[in-house]
C-alpha cells in the first residue's frame, strides 16, 4: 500500500484473505475503492485481465517464497513484477528485463521509474 502510495498509482489487492486479522488491521483501514481496492478472488479469466492491465505485480512478501505462483501468472501476462530478493525470485525475475528485485520499500518505490 505505501509503495503505491508513494508512486502515486492505484493499488488493486486481489485473492483470498489469509490473515483475517492482518487484514482488518493493516489492509482494511487503507481500502477506500478508489486508490486502494480489494478486489476479492478473482477467477482464471478475471486474474488474467488484471494481471494484464497491471503496470505490474507487487510481491513484497516477508518469506523466502518457494515458488511464486502469482509472480508466474503475472510474467505470463508481460506484466512485470517488483519482489523483494528473497527466496525463488532470482530465479523468476531478471532484474530490470521481466521486473525488479528490490530489497525495501525505498527501492521498490523507485524500480519502475
Amino acid at each position: 500500500i505505501e509503495v503505491a502510495r508513494r508512486c502515486g498509482r492505484r493499488l488493486d489487492i486481489a485473492g483470498i484473505i489469509q490473515d483475517e486479522e492482518y487484514f482488518r488491521t493493516e489492509v482494511a483501514p487503507h481500502v477506500d475503492g478508489q486508490r486502494v481496492r480489494y478486489l476479492g478472488a478473482v477467477d482464471a479469466d478475471a486474474r488474467a485481465e488484471v494481471l494484464g492491465g497491471a503496470h505490474a505485480l507487487l510481491h513484497l512478501i516477508d518469506f523466502d517464497e518457494p515458488f511464486g505462483y502469482s509472480v508466474v501468472e503475472a510474467l505470463a501476462c508481460g506484466t512485470p513484477v517488483i519482489a523483494n530478493a528473497r527466496g525463488s525470485m532470482d530465479e523468476l525475475i531478471t532484474h530490470g528485463h521481466n521486473g525488479f528485485l528490490v530489497d525495501d520499500i525505498g527501492s521498490a518505490v523507485t524500480a519502475p521509474r
